[in-house]
């Protein structure tokens, strides 16, 4: 099966090495879910959800003699395959910066890019996650996302408020990455390309 979510918000995890679990994803609305399991016929990842929330189950022998006579069908499909590969190149690429405050800064311009993909404001958003999954998502501790909400607030260049984010100056929030290329853009695997 194959999981489209419908609306509402989810954190895909997974086990590391030494078996501790881990965030490796965020998914909102749009999003295609259980690819993984189109090549070992098996799911490596567990999806969780974050609020009220719905995903459309989608059955993948069903997909694929859909796209054998709907080549739109699946046109879309291999752009829901080439989103999720840049997501998990966006991950390796996010936890690759060297500073907690780099990660941190691309996470929150990630998190509006992707609001404003479903149509909300980029600046102004709400975070469905606890700051224990952003720190697992980031590969850092609780206690870190903690000190880094109260520097970044502190700086002026976001104002966090519990789980709604602000983001006052998008310029100060670039500057603090140190690549010259933009942040990662986040890709949303929007099957509907609707607007919410």
């Amino acid at each position: 099966m194959l999981y489209a979510v419908r609306y509402g918000q989810f954190k895909l995890l997974s086990r590391d090495a030494n078996g501790s679990q881990r965030v490796a994803q965020f998914c909102m609305p749009g999003d295609l879910v259980g690819l993984d399991a189109i090549a070992t016929g098996r799911h490596n990842f567990r999806l969780m959800a974050l609020e009220n929330s719905e995903v459309c189950e989608i059955p993948f022998a069903g997909v694929t003699k859909m796209m054998a006579s709907e080549p739109a069908i699946q046109r879309r499909f291999l752009q829901s395959m080439s989103l999720a590969l840049n997501d998990q190149y966006g991950r390796s690429s996010l936890l690759s910066l060297a500073s907690l405050d780099e990660r941190f800064a691309s996470f929150l311009l990630q998190m509006g890019e992707r609001y404003s993909r479903l149509g909300y404001s980029e600046k102004s958003f709400r975070l469905s996650m606890t700051r224990g999954d952003i720190g697992s998502y980031l590969g850092t501790t609780v206690e870190s996302v903690s000190r880094l909400v109260s520097r970044f607030n502190a700086q002026g260049a976001v104002s966090i408020t519990g789980r709604t984010v602000d983001l006052i100056d998008r310029d100060h929030l670039l500057s603090i990455l140190s690549s010259e290329d933009p942040p990662f853009q986040a890709a949303s695997n929007n099957l509907s390309g609707s607007r919410h």
